[in-house]
């Protein structure tokens, strides 16, 4: 019997605390979908690549940072989060010092920069804001629901975030709060 595949993509979110607040490392996407747009590093898992080791390749990739230890934000399988088909996604997380990553845009990444992270959370609703001193950035996130014990979005609302990198984003705030405590 014939059973139809998704494809399979690795996002690294790597984010940084400090002082004056959360901050997390986006590239500018270079071509299409959302060419011009702002994402994750990440990208397609190669045959015979897990999906940690794609998230680490394409980091190393996109902004030439490697060497780092990360942990699963979770996996992300919403119909309709890529419009270049049906496509699921491994999210990662790692706790950098922005201060000591030298990140640019390399590859398929027009640009890397450091956004700070300002949110506003409502009954049931997240606001996020990006900035990175140039651009801001913003995601509306509603209709939140649980998904294996965790908080996720059904719906989101972007302007300049690329695919449902918003929502991969609020599971992460979550996911960091969760385990080293409020960091925002």
């Amino acid at each position: 019997m014939d059973y139809p595949k998704p494809s399979l993509t690795a996002d690294m979110c790597l984010y940084s605390p400090e002082a004056d607040g959360l901050y997390v490392l986006l590239i500018r996407r270079g071509r299409p979908p959302f060419a011009g747009s702002w994402a994750f590093p990440g990208g397609f898992v190669e045959k015979g690549e897990t999906v940690e080791n794609a998230a680490a390749r394409e980091l190393m990739e996109e902004t030439g940072v490697e060497g780092l230890s990360y942990s699963l934000v979770g996996v992300f399988s919403e119909d309709g989060r890529d419009p270049r088909g049906w496509t699921v996604t491994a999210a990662f997380r790692s706790c950098v010092d922005r201060n000591a990553i030298h990140a640019i845009g390399m590859d398929d990444a027009a640009d890397a920069s450091w956004f700070r992270i300002s949110f506003r959370q409502e009954e049931t609703s997240l606001h996020l804001s990006l900035t990175n001193g140039s651009e801001t950035l913003s995601s509306c996130l509603s209709d939140p629901y649980l998904s294996a014990g965790e908080i996720r979005y059904r719906t989101q609302e972007s302007d300049g975030i690329a695919f449902d990198h918003g929502k991969i984003l609020a599971a992460a705030l979550y996911d960091i709060a969760e385990k080293h405590g409020a960091v925002i």
